[in-house]
């Protein structure tokens, strides 16, 4: 999801009979749409990225295939996680909301929540569950009076995080350790790594240099870290800088000493970066969330 929507559900569905009324890709982990469809048979197969899809109306004449005994209906709600296979059948109207997200921010949240190497939670594959604060934040969502591409996008970027977080809280599944630490970094490894890069995300930080902290090779550890982390330790070290960014800039922090304090080479840089993962420019962002 972070480079492009190949082999996602959005892509799926625009090659179906659906028709999408809304979207809006929030930043590099976030999009939001609204789709409608009336009769169809749909299948998803290796999606690269999770989606939480909720039932605005109809949807009572849909189900899925390996569960013929259960269909769909206004405020149900169905998790497909990365990589799932299920096909879907649409036999009456039906229009729904997906929040899509990634892999790489699913473990941020994980890590956020419960200090624990994200590599031992996973999603379930969920169909027509009832979650009333699900249904509720998803019309919050997906139901703007202007659109999507007419809302306030750090709002809807605020409300798709409190659904993570809720699918996280009440759905996520915990592997056991032994099951979970087949590849990538050791634990010990792992939190000494995020650590050095906490306090030291700043600074030029070279691969060698984080290798030489997790006292593996170059190669070694890039493949282990994007294991661990599901994305490249470059990756991880400019969300760091984009973090560390917002909370100064809510702080009203002149844009170019939040580039310097950030570790971006420039200005240019830092707005081009925080755009691309905020989905907002700097400036734009400092507006919104300043202090009083």
């Amino acid at each position: 999801m972070r480079k492009s929507f190949t082999n996602s559900v959005d892509l799926t569905l625009s090659r179906s009979s659906a028709t999408r009324l809304d979207y809006l890709r929030l930043n590099e982990d976030l999009a939001l749409a609204r789709w409608a469809n009336r009769q169809d048979r749909v299948r998803y197969q290796m999606v690269g990225h999770h989606t939480l899809s909720i039932y605005l109306r109809g949807g009572t004449e849909t189900c899925r295939i390996d569960a013929p005994d259960r269909c769909g209906g206004p405020g149900k709600i169905c998790l497909m996680p990365a990589e799932h296979d299920s096909t879907w059948q649409v036999s009456g109207p039906l229009e729904f909301a997906h929040l899509y997200f990634s892999e790489a921010s699913f473990k941020q949240m994980a890590l956020s929540l419960w200090d624990m190497d994200p590599r031992r939670v996973e999603l379930p594959d969920l169909a027509y569950a009832d979650d009333p604060e699900l249904t509720r934040l998803g019309h919050i969502a997906a139901l703007q009076p202007e659109g999507l591409l007419g809302a306030d996008n750090l709002a809807l970027q605020q409300i798709s995080y409190e659904m993570m977080a809720h699918v996280l809280r009440r759905y996520a599944v915990f592997r056991k350790p032994e099951a979970a630490y087949k590849g990538g970094l050791a634990p010990a490894t792992k939190r000494k790594v995020l650590e050095y890069m906490q306090a030291h995300f700043g600074e030029d930080l070279s691969l060698e240099c984080l290798a030489l902290v997790a006292g593996l090779s170059p190669f070694h550890f890039a493949r282990m870290f994007k294991i661990t982390m599901a994305e490249a330790p470059h990756q991880y070290l400019r969300r760091l800088r984009i973090n560390a960014a917002r909370e100064l800039l809510a702080q009203g922090v002149d844009l170019a000493e939040v580039a310097l304090i950030c570790g971006f080479a420039n200005q240019s840089h830092f707005t081009r970066a925080f755009k691309q993962m905020a989905g907002v420019t700097p400036g734009s962002y400092r507006r919104q969330t300043r202090l009083p």
